[in-house]
Order: structure tokens, then sequence, then C-alpha cells
């Protein structure tokens, strides 16, 4: 699955400076960062909805802040890997239902 080309590009410049700015430059996480980037754009494909309030209506589990424990064991999104390069799901496939 890919999501809107640009996409993830885009959200990792706009995310890692701001977690530098705040001064928290090692809570960047590329996985986290761009599994979430994958599932929204999944979501956002199929759902057709016109602003992102009914987004995020229709798509609430997007603002759980576990989500992505349906799709990574604990240690693989705590990893140091996971953490600076892109590591595949290794629970469920991001494809599937959230």
């Amino acid at each position: 699955m890919a999501a809107v080309p640009g996409a993830v590009p885009r959200a990792v410049g706009a995310v890692r400076p701001t977690a530098t700015a705040a001064g928290a430059p090692r809570k960047f996480h590329v996985t986290m960062t761009r599994a979430w980037v994958e599932l929204v754009a999944r979501r956002e494909r199929e759902s057709g909805l016109p602003d992102f309030a009914a987004f995020a209506g229709a798509h609430a589990e997007l603002l759980d802040k576990d989500l992505l424990a349906r799709f990574y064991r604990p240690a693989t999104l705590a990893s140091a890997e996971a953490r600076a390069a892109w590591v595949e799901p290794d629970l469920a496939p991001l494809g599937g239902a959230a």
C-alpha cells in the first residue's frame, strides 16, 4: 500500500522538526509516522468524505494512540531500527481493517 505521493516525506518534514523544536528529537519515529500516514491515506481514499471533521468522526480509530498495536508488536515499535527507518508490520498488514 502506498500513501498519497509525497505524503510520507511531507509528514516527516513536519513532525521531525516539531519534535526537535520541542527539545525531543529522539521522540521522532519513522515507522510510526509512515504507518499512520499509510492508514490515513487508505481511509481517505475509501471514504470520500467532504472535510476533516466528517473524516475524523467516521474514522475515530485513527486518533487512537494505541492503533499501531493492532499491526506491530510492542518490541518492534520500541526498537531503534523502527525509530530510524521503516519497518514492515509484524502482526497484521496495514491494508487490513484498523
